[in-house]
């Protein structure tokens, strides 16, 4: 399982810089520690937990994150939901549903040793 707990660290990623990637429009890509957030001016995102993966006895358990979305202005709670490496549409979260402006986020790394994660918004 090592490969799943300790991707290889992104060298730059943009912030909150539009760019596209293909067809698709991409806000921002980040990079954060167990802790760190980032926002946009209006609405922040934090990474709460990391829980590394592992072999198990039926099938593996791939590794996940924990993820605050809040309002800047008073940091109240928008939702916050657990993502696994891979894109998931966040107007289908069960948590976040039609809360969040961004169509989509983009898991690329959870390294459960190092405590971080690489994501981006679409």
């Amino acid at each position: 399982m090592k490969e799943f707990n300790e991707p290889k660290k992104p060298a730059h990623p943009k912030g909150w810089q539009k760019h596209e990637v293909g067809t698709i429009t991409v806000a921002g890509d980040f990079l954060l520690a167990k802790g760190e957030a980032v926002d946009d001016g209006t609405t922040g995102i934090r990474l709460l937990e990391i829980h590394g993966g592992y072999c198990g006895f039926h099938e593996p358990k791939y590794p996940e994150m924990k993820l605050r979305f809040f309002r800047v202005s008073d940091q109240s709670v928008i939702c916050e939901d657990v993502f696994r490496v891979g894109s998931s549409r966040l107007a289908s979260s069960p948590a976040c549903g039609q809360n969040i402006k961004w169509g989509f986020i983009g898991v690329s790394g959870i390294n459960a040793k190092d405590n971080w994660v690489a994501f981006n918004l679409s």
